[in-house]
């Protein structure tokens, strides 16, 4: 099996290799763990419809230059969301590369940069209070988290949120499902092989470096490398 941070485990059968230029660097293991945010894009059906529904819609991105924010922002821009993103000002012309059209910084509130409201808002970053997003939602809209607070705790105007049929949700790879993550590689490893969503530095490591890998990790000496675990070429 094919193990990524956070607890992604993709098995032999679904890797694919590309044949670009990032064969040996990039084995295409399904979603990855960037790519199984599709999800919160397009629905868990990845079908027609839920994408015609993202054409215009008003996704806020928070902490888009990190490595999940830099692919949310792909999808999001591919799918036809109009893509507002905060990150820190220095990488306020890659994000615009990569399809946001409106950015913020990550620094000062958001209601204080744009009177823009959003459909959907992801926060990478665990960092914008809970409330604030909750202001910036459409009626119906969305608010995904994916990292917590350092305090592991937000409060929220409850009223406002049910009056206004606001919704929260969470993901984590760890309890995706076998059939949503087989359907998010259809949808994705065709960009991949197009060289799209590709731009991480990748750092390719036997399965026998799987400790020292996870060491690195939890000790902060990845220098910002995204670590893929591959098998012996000859057993693939």
């Amino acid at each position: 099996m094919l193990h990524f941070r956070r607890g992604a485990a993709i098995t032999a059968n679904d890797v694919k290799l590309s044949t670009t230029k990032y064969d040996h660097e990039s084995y295409q293991a399904g979603p990855l763990m960037p790519g199984s945010y599709t999800f919160k894009l397009e629905g868990s059906t990845g079908s027609a419809k839920k994408q015609v529904e993202l054409m215009g819609q008003a996704n806020l991105i928070e902490g888009a230059a990190g490595n999940v924010g830099r692919k949310f922002i792909q999808l999001a821009h591919q799918l036809g969301a109009v893509v507002t993103t905060t990150s820190a000002a220095r990488d306020f012309d890659r994000c615009r590369q990569l399809g946001s059209e409106l950015t913020l910084d990550y620094h000062e509130p958001v209601a204080s940069q744009c009177d823009r409201q959003f459909d959907h808002i992801i926060d990478t970053s665990g960092k914008v209070p809970l409330q604030a997003n909750l202001a910036a939602l459409n009626q119906g809209g969305q608010v995904t988290l994916i990292t917590a607070p350092a305090d592991n705790h937000f409060t929220f105007d409850v009223r406002q949120f049910y009056m206004a049929q606001k919704q929260i949700s969470g993901f984590v790879i760890s309890h995706a499902t076998d059939d949503q993550l087989a359907r998010a590689a259809k949808w994705l490893n065709p960009q991949f092989a197009a060289g799209a969503l590709l731009e991480d530095d990748l750092n390719c490591q036997p399965f026998a470096a799987a400790a020292e890998v996870h060491a690195a990790l939890e000790q902060g000496r990845d220098h910002h490398q995204r670590f893929v675990l591959v098998p012996p070429t000859e057993k693939i």
